[in-house]
């Protein structure tokens, strides 16, 4: 997936609040993919990726290509820091 649509896909799900968690989620850990489905693009992260998995505040395992984890971190950080700024 390209970077602009990537980016705005994550930011969706954030603002939606339902789709990716806003809080970090540690602990977090990588390893070899095994055909999950990444909450990011919601594409699959093959066996030949690697998967950044994590769990989410409700007990989900949360799955993402380590590109649309960083994309992830860096967008809810940002998201955080335009509320901040706005009060």
């Amino acid at each position: 997936m390209e970077a602009y649509a990537l980016r705005r896909q994550i930011r969706a799900k954030l603002e939606n609040g339902h789709l990716l968690p806003h809080d970090s989620i540690p602990p977090v850990w990588g390893g070899p993919g095994n055909m999950e489905t990444c909450v990011g693009c919601e594409e699959t992260v093959t066996r030949e990726q690697l998967v950044m998995e994590g769990v989410g505040t409700n007990g989900e395992r949360l799955h993402f290509h380590v590109k649309c984890f960083y994309v992830w971190a860096v967008e809810r950080l940002s998201m955080d820091a335009s509320r901040v700024d706005a009060r």
